[in-house]
């Protein structure tokens, strides 16, 4: 969903447009342009998340949405972390319940998006995001700031300076393996680099 309101197919996206996104800085919507968008990639099968308003969400590879049950960005096939009944938020601001998921055996291309500095946007209605937007403890769908330490930009060299300031690399843990993110990079400089290779 564009900030205006209308809507966008994901693979006609641009780095130019301005997107609807969270902001849980402030606790209210707000707009960004794409961070990153990911080359086109091919999958033999797809997860069909539907939700008791009548939305349905296609996935592949798992993917997070935000979790107003336990305010965080769980995984949407994740039955632990994510069951049937789950709660979730809307770009029209109300709330949705997960009702059904499968994974469909059909051959799809598939897009991937990070918006700048909120790495969230609304698909089909739905708000979503990765696992960096875990950022800090959320209470009433916005950050509860703690005294950590920001990381220099010192300890990220040869990382792109958009990624540093768009990924919250300062305030992020640096370890990024937490609970079922085991299949994914080890550090967060290994996650931009992986970024870089698959940037559009």
């Amino acid at each position: 969903m564009l900030a205006d309101r209308t809507e966008k197919a994901v693979e006609d996206i641009e780095y130019s447009d301005e997107l609807l996104v969270w902001d849980f800085d402030k606790g209210c919507f707000s707009s960004a342009k794409p961070l990153w968008i990911k080359k086109v990639q091919v999958s033999k099968e797809y997860n069909l998340v539907k939700f008791d308003n009548g939305v349905e969400l296609k996935t592949v590879a798992d993917h997070r949405i935000f979790n107003v049950d336990s305010q965080k960005f769980t995984y949407t096939m994740n039955e632990e972390d994510t069951p049937i009944g789950t709660t979730t938020f809307m770009s029209d601001g109300t709330t949705s319940k997960l009702i059904e998921r499968k994974v469909v055996k059909e051959e799809v291309n598939y897009y991937n998006i990070i918006t700048d500095y909120h790495m969230n946007l609304f698909a089909n209605g739905i708000l979503t995001s990765l696992r960096l937007n875990n950022l800090y403890k959320i209470e009433n769908m916005k950050f509860v700031k703690d005294d950590r330490k920001l990381v220099s930009k010192d300890e990220f060299k040869g990382i792109p300076d958009k990624y540093f300031y768009g990924l919250r690399l300062s305030e992020q843990p640096k370890e990024i393996n937490r609970g079922n993110d085991v299949k994914h990079a080890n550090s967060l400089k290994e996650y931009v680099e992986r970024l870089l290779i698959l940037e559009k």
